[in-house]
């Protein structure tokens, strides 16, 4: 029985359900076509949609815009490989349509084989509603440091060219886009767009586990006033911003399939710019977080700060070190990533002495002494502590090592509570061979609203021990 009250009108209706149901096991499909790469060894980038939610749940937006686009890319690039407008690329492009979560978890299990040999992959879901109409965006949503890698750049890259080239009365375009990407049908909206931080919420979500450890990245439009309701129908639909999509995701997906030495340098050269302006963020919201402290947190403020910059520089340095799978030979492109790294490494040094500065003169300000930045008892334990893989989580296959966490004795779970990690198992992602769990506490916490706690991300790490994942 529920009760239903009606606003303004002060009525109060019951209303009585009676619901049927039944469990059944039922066969479900995943199809799937490649564009075959010259090379089989070089790998596979994965392009995802999922045609229902469960099993039957179907909206226009939610998900036949993604499922009809992903089709248009491999048309696209299939018939411009075949006709000789683009080389074949190096690697194979593979598309996979499913039933969300529900279809992609057995997938990615049953096969194993493709898995480890994946890239990366563009999952699009929800990507053709009317930006204007509806006062939505296109949003890219970024994989977090645990799968740091160039994809986000890519993706990001190719938005950025849309979105400049497709507005008016700017400096660059004038009047008029620059370089039209509009249906015949469709809208001559602006293409609105965010580039934001990781989301889960669909199938990007089942490749970027650790268990499975695909770079996943989300292209959708949000917000959607007629998401999971009867009103999401083709004419919130947009022909040209399923245009642009297509476009995006067939530029990016060639770009690493087809690339080599000569661009992975150029891609490197593009994740380090926007890995400096990341830094560069987090730089600016340190110096008004130290500006609007007080005497009694401004020391507990320079810590957080100066971990978030340490977080964000380790994993921009994991974000310019992917690139090197694209040209793994190359000794060249090996020294410049270095270089890139160390760039980047002494960037954010320099910033936070710069920060410390700052601090201890708001302390001089404050009259207290200058900020003590002594690593405690835990700290120093942590920062010398490695955590290496002995166990590849893969071998488990998606979320399975989370049953094996499972079976550990009673009295090692007693022994190691793990609050207070605002990711465990991303956590777990950003082990490789170098981090420390001082570092991967402050990757966490770059990217993470909740500061993870450092006592239950030490007794997280000891468990994985414990499960014989990893070694110290």
């Amino acid at each position: 029985m529920y009760s239903i009250f009606l606003q303004g009108r002060g009525e109060k209706i019951k209303v009585h359900a009676s619901i049927k149901f039944r469990n059944e096991e039922i066969d479900i499909q995943v199809p799937t076509c490649c564009i075959k790469g010259t090379d089989p060894d070089a790998g596979e980038i994965i392009i995802s949609a999922h045609l229902f939610e469960s099993f039957s749940n179907e909206g226009a937006n939610d998900n036949i815009s993604g499922a009809a686009s992903i089709l248009e890319v491999a048309r696209v690039l299939n018939s411009s490989v075949k006709s000789g407008l683009l080389p074949r690329p190096r690697r194979t492009i593979r598309f996979i349509w499913v039933p969300e979560y529900s279809g992609t978890i057995p997938w990615v299990k049953e096969h194993k084989d493709i898995v480890r040999k994946s890239l990366c992959n563009i999952n699009l879901d929800m990507v053709g509603l009317s930006l204007s109409k509806y006062e939505s965006s296109m949003i890219l949503h970024r994989t977090t440091y645990g799968n740091a890698h160039y994809i986000n750049d890519v993706v990001e890259n190719y938005y950025r060219y849309v979105g400049e080239t497709n507005q008016k009365n700017s400096v660059v375009t004038g009047s008029t886009f620059f370089k039209r990407i509009v249906a015949p049908s469709g809208t001559e909206d602006p293409f609105y767009f965010q580039i934001e931080t990781s989301s889960g919420g669909s199938d990007h979500d089942v490749f970027n586990d650790w268990g499975v450890q695909v770079p996943g990245v989300l292209l959708i439009t949000w917000p959607d006033p007629f998401y999971h309701t009867s009103q999401d129908r083709i004419d919130k639909i947009d022909p040209t911003q399923l245009k642009r999509v297509v476009f995006i995701t067939s530029a990016s997906a060639y770009t690493i399939a087809s690339a080599g030495e000569a661009e992975a340098i150029n891609i490197s050269g593009e994740v380090y710019g926007n890995s400096v302006r990341r830094i560069g963020y987090q730089v600016s919201k340190a110096s008004d977080e130290i500006s609007k402290a007080g005497a009694d947190n401004l020391a507990a403020v320079l810590r957080k700060t100066i971990s978030d910059i340490r977080g964000t520089k380790l994993g921009e340095i994991m974000t310019i070190s992917s690139t090197a799978e694209l040209a793994a030979g190359s000794g060249r492109l090996k020294q410049l990533l270095k270089e890139k790294s160390e760039s980047v490494s002494a960037l954010a040094e320099s910033v936070i002495a710069d920060l410390i500065k700052t601090a201890n003169m708001r302390a001089s300000d404050f009259g207290i002494p200058p900020i003590d930045l002594q690593l405690s008892k835990d700290e120093k334990m942590a920062k010398t502590t490695i955590p290496v893989i002995v166990s590849d989580p893969r071998d488990l296959g998606y979320e399975g090592y989370g049953e094996k966490m499972k079976g550990l004795p009673e009295d090692v779970k007693t022994l190691y509570p793990v609050t207070g990690v605002s990711d465990p198992f991303d956590a777990a992602a950003c082990i490789n061979g170098k981090n420390s769990i001082l570092d991967i506490k402050s990757i966490l916490d770059a990217q993470s609203r909740s500061e993870t706690d450092l006592k239950g991300l030490i007794n997280f790490f000891s468990k994985l021990k414990a499960a014989g994942f990893i070694k110290f």
